[in-house]
């Protein structure tokens, strides 16, 4: 699920089954122009990989231990 920080509005969402690359599923989402271009992308760590940083300053979130 992708939501816009400032408004809490819903931009997109995609539900698929079993282990997959979440970073794809960004980057499809994007292609399909379900999300608008931004300047700050905060996600977890499943979305940082190859080709995401071309979208947007990628921050991840790392969980504390």
């Amino acid at each position: 699920m992708v939501v816009d920080v400032g408004s809490q509005t819903i931009l997109a969402e995609d539900v698929r089954r079993g282990p997959g690359n979440d970073g794809v599923v960004l980057r499809e989402m994007f292609e399909r122009g379900d999300i608008p271009s931004c300047d700050v992308l905060l996600a977890d760590s499943g979305y940082d990989c190859g080709g995401n940083e071309e979208i947007a300053v990628f921050k991840p979130i790392r969980r504390l231990l």
